[in-house]
């Protein structure tokens, strides 16, 4: 069966400039297209909705010649907005702002055909308001635990120092020795554990503490054993280790090892 030549294909044709501002105006983000020279040649319906700006009082205007407010709105200085169209890359990373009670998302990237110069920027303007105030919720509420799980895990330490002093007065029963020494490395464990739940602050910065310092991984080893002994008696399984006794000291933060 012949086929059409590739140069007699029919081309899909462009949609109409009608149809593309009514999907732009379907949408939920609010959009923004400024020419290469910085001139707004379009603003979708969410946009003001999102910021309070109608589309008339921007369009046909430089970004740099706006209203303060409007560039507020906007999340732009009068600097930014005059610098956008001479940006030699695409602005990939989010710029958050607030505008009023709203908070907002930026997202600008040039328009461009081919590898050619840039012809304009299309901007994006999304609503992360309720993420927002998820993530202070979490953060809240990671505070919150953080400090009543310290409460507690403090009296357990104190409770145990207490038990060291008294055992030290006695006659020594290894076993009782063996057991105070694996509860006091487990609350030591748990302590350090919370202490680390205060890192999750940092993780949508990339700024996690690391705390290096030389320790002897043998003894790491020996001590989670000790730690789990008691459940492998109970589980009726026999627990063993074998590591080289010339390994060199680890350079790490034990606490995020352990």
């Amino acid at each position: 069966m012949a086929t059409e030549p590739e140069s007699r294909k029919t081309l899909p044709q462009p949609l109409p400039a009608a149809v593309l501002r009514a999907v732009l105006n379907a949408v939920d983000d609010g959009v923004l297209l400024a020419s290469a020279s910085g001139d707004v040649q379009y603003a979708n319906s969410p946009l003001t909705a999102l910021t309070g700006i109608p589309p008339e009082a921007i369009l046909g205007k430089r970004l740099e010649h706006l209203p303060e407010s409007a560039l507020q709105s906007l999340g732009l200085t009068a600097q930014q907005a005059a610098e956008f169209p001479n940006l030699p890359q695409p602005d990939n990373a989010p710029h958050r702002y607030q505008t009023g009670e709203t908070f907002l998302e930026r997202y600008a990237a040039p328009v461009t055909e081919a590898d050619g110069p840039p012809q304009g920027w299309v901007l994006v303007f999304r609503d992360v308001t309720d993420e927002h105030f998820l993530a202070q919720n979490r953060e809240h509420l990671t505070e919150t635990l953080i400090h009543d799980m310290r409460s507690p895990l403090g009296a357990v330490q104190t409770s145990l120092e207490l038990l060291e002093e008294y055992l030290g007065e006695i006659e020594h029963d290894p076993v009782m020795d063996q057991a105070l020494g694996v509860a006091q490395r487990a609350s030591m464990r748990v302590l350090t554990l919370v202490d680390s739940l205060m890192d999750i602050r940092h993780l949508d910065s990339g700024q996690i503490r690391v705390l290096k310092a030389p320790f002897d991984l043998n003894a790491l080893v020996v001590s989670l054993m000790e730690e789990f002994i008691p459940q492998s008696v109970e589980d009726q399984v026999f627990l063993t280790y074998s590591l080289p006794a010339d390994l060199p000291m680890v350079k790490a933060d034990q606490g995020v090892v352990q």
